[in-house]
């Protein structure tokens, strides 16, 4: 390197304070291009990828120039040796991503390129916070407590196995790791609020220690869940869904990170945005496998969506549903008649539920997609009617409660 080879020579009257700003604006100044070329690359018939990625280049370019400026008047060799290999950190990092765009643009809409593409990007943002504390020199306190918490995320994470063992009860397990996901989950999100990653250092590294506690119970909670799933085809699912959410929630962290200390950085607040989408889409691919092992669970689950889809059709201000328009629903003797089936076919159901839950939860799960099926003619019905029928006041009140 130049800086074992004593080729480093000093710009004359530069200083290290002014070498120190040129870098700054240099590792700043990458930001937009790196950003415009990532949210490029969303648009498969998108034109700009091509002028981000020679901004970038050219923004590489500057930030090798300036930190040899830099490296020349540090007065300690390992000092000079450590800023160069971190600014080579970076340019490898940003040629991986211009040959992962180069990649994604012979197949825009494949998903694992895709992937491929934001991973560099986001490795490109952290080479340039790494290369910006090392020029400043700092051991910051702030970025060795996240660290901490991120070097326990991460082995957490590699705790997650399908092969344990564990004498306890599987919907127990579940129940666990659910609540313990969507916790983790809420905490992580909190990280993309800008009053925590731009605000007091003691807040966020509170708030990432408070994400990093809650990955232990979870990982525990996934193993135990797998280890006592009814049927092996479920292990793998479970663990390997639990294993990427919790990566996904320590990448958060991370992104967090480097917003606090490069406030104000695009493309560091853009990471923590998708980072924080991502995170997401995983507890949604957690949350499935959990309940593709539990026989109607997910029958239930669409029944309880579609239940609270229906009953927003309650609030004042929500739209009449096609069928007011029938003539029939100004009829009262009709919509009293209509409400009653209905009401009785959501009794049968509803009896079905509690009678099927144990014995043949397969059976559950259709039971609650019929009761959803009821609920909804009840409240179209209703909703249907009102402006047109007087004295629909005894249908008001559980027409309101039927969410609960």
């Amino acid at each position: 390197m130049a800086s074992t080879a004593g080729t480093l020579v000093p710009i004359m009257g530069m200083t290290e304070d002014g070498a120190m700003e040129l870098l700054s604006l240099a590792i700043s100044s990458l930001a937009n291009p790196t950003q415009a070329m990532i949210e490029a690359s969303k648009d498969p018939a998108s034109r700009q990828i091509g002028g981000a990625a020679k901004q970038c280049v050219d923004g590489i370019s500057q930030i090798v120039n300036a930190t040899k400026t830099l490296a020349s008047v540090l007065p300690k060799k390992d000092m000079q040796r450590e800023l160069l290999a971190t600014s080579k950190d970076l340019a490898d990092k940003m040629a991986q991503l211009l040959a992962a765009a180069r990649t994604l643009s012979s197949n825009p809409s494949d998903r694992t390129l895709q992937e491929m593409f934001f991973t560099a990007g986001k490795r490109v943002t952290e080479a340039r916070a790494s290369l910006m504390r090392t020029a400043k020199g700092t051991n910051d306190p702030i970025s060795n407590e996240i660290d901490a918490a991120m070097a326990s995320m991460k082995a957490d994470v590699e705790r997650v196995s399908p092969h344990g063992f564990s004498s306890g009860n599987f919907n127990t397990f579940v129940e666990q790791l659910g609540s313990y996901a969507k916790a983790l989950q809420a905490a992580a999100l909190q990280l993309s609020d800008e009053n925590i990653t731009g605000g007091n250092p003691d807040i966020l590294t509170q708030s990432c220690h408070a994400v990093a506690s809650l990955i232990t119970p979870m990982v525990d909670a996934a193993n135990n869940t797998a280890a006592t799933v009814p049927k092996d085809e479920h292990k793998e699912a479970i663990s390997s869904r639990a294993r990427v959410f919790a990566e996904a929630a320590t990448s958060v962290v991370g992104s967090a990170k480097l917003s606090f200390l490069q406030k104000g950085d695009s493309a560091c607040a853009a990471q923590l945005r998708e980072d924080s989408r991502v995170l997401s889409i995983k507890l949604g691919d957690l949350v499935n496998a959990m309940n593709g092992a539990r026989p109607g669970q997910l029958e239930c689950e669409k029944a309880v969506e579609d239940i609270s889809e229906f009953t927003a059709m309650l609030e004042p201000s929500a739209p009449f549903p096609p069928e007011s328009e029938n003539e029939k629903f100004a009829n009262p003797d009709f919509v009293r008649e209509s409400v009653s089936v209905s009401s009785k076919a959501l009794a049968l159901a509803t009896s079905q539920i509690l009678s099927t839950a144990r014995a043949a939860p397969e059976r559950s799960g259709m039971a609650a997609l019929e009761a959803s099926k009821a609920i909804a003619a009840i409240l179209t019905t209703i909703k249907s009617s009102s402006p047109k029928v007087q004295g629909l006041e005894e249908f008001s009140v559980p027409a309101n409660q039927v969410e609960e």
